[in-house]
């Protein structure tokens, strides 16, 4: 992921007297790491992030300016008050985490929420079994390895899961982040994560391809990883300007039979079938805004399916 220099809206930094409640982040990887520097230049107060236990610090970890404790004994020793708990674990790996932590006595103490998208609460019921407040937290952001990762915290939807005070908790430490925080319930978790893997993940898929198709056709290897992305963040500004549907441009939205089927001669393999699958996609979207006429698309559809 490119380097961000700049954050899309500055996060709200605490001012008053009151102490403001402590959080911990177990859990180093992108996400972990970019939430506690986050935390941090919000001016909440971080007690440690956990690394793995018996790992040695990496240069990222130590970038994070946060106190490093090696495994769950050590994490929960650091915490001396109370402490708002974020577990920034891969998923596969939250229940164990949260095993792990609610074997330590005191755990009970503190508050507990998982970044897990598709995770309920649920997943942490070993620590709400001994008495501990627990939730989710899931910042709708994509996250490299850059130093500078955090800044992509603040302009983004968070997904929240919790009730009560940790609730209320959760939802002003996502707003002191900057970040737009919104309630999720069971049933739209599953959803509300594949459409994120399509808006994010999906799109590295089609830049690879991109780049494939122009590397078959002659272009240079730099040219081929450099030229599609320009295009795809102007794409991506009018979609935010204008919505998708209006945003829509290219042959099929134009009814340009001909074109896609140049373009189908031209693709082979894989890369023409994903072609196909799409552009059906996109004639469906381009039919059911009214951008296109049934009458034009018609031919386009029989071409495609062909």
């Amino acid at each position: 992921m490119a380097r961000s220099s700049k954050r899309t809206s500055s996060p709200r930094r605490s001012s008053g007297s009151r102490a403001e409640p402590r959080c911990a982040v177990f859990g180093a990887g992108r996400f972990g790491r970019a939430l506690a520097r986050a935390l941090k230049h919000a001016g909440i107060p971080v007690s440690a992030l956990g690394i793995r236990q018996g790992a040695r610090p990496s240069a990222l970890q130590r970038a994070a300016g946060v106190e490093l404790a090696s495994g769950a004994v050590e994490f929960l020793e650091a915490l001396k008050v109370p402490t708002l708990v974020f577990i920034c674990v891969q998923d596969r790996h939250v229940p164990q985490a949260a095993a792990e932590l609610a074997a330590i006595p005191g755990a009970r103490s503190h508050r507990f929420a998982h970044s897990c998208a598709t995770l309920g609460p649920s997943a942490l019921d070993v620590l709400a079994q001994q008495g501990a407040s627990v939730g989710t937290f899931h910042l709708l952001q994509s996250f490299g390895p850059s130093p500078f990762a955090w800044q992509r915290v603040a302009g983004s939807f968070c997904a929240i899961e919790a009730s009560g005070g940790l609730r209320r908790e959760l939802f002003e430490r996502a707003r002191a982040l900057g970040a737009r925080p919104f309630d999720i319930r069971g049933p739209q978790r599953a959803a509300y994560h594949a459409a994120a893997v399509l808006a994010s993940n999906a799109l590295y898929t089609l830049l690879d391809a991109g780049e494939r198709i122009l590397l078959g056709a002659g272009f240079a290897r730099r040219a081929a990883a450099e030229m599609l992305v320009p295009l795809m963040q102007g794409s991506l500004a009018n979609a935010l300007s204008l919505g998708a549907a209006e945003a829509l441009t290219g042959p099929v939205v134009r009814g340009d039979t001909e074109t896609v089927s140049r373009h189908l001669t031209a693709l082979t393999g894989r890369e023409r079938e994903l072609y196909r699958a799409l552009m059906l996609a996109t004639l469906e979207l381009a039919l059911r805004t009214g951008r296109l006429s049934q009458s034009h698309a018609a031919p386009l559809e029989k071409l495609l399916r062909s």
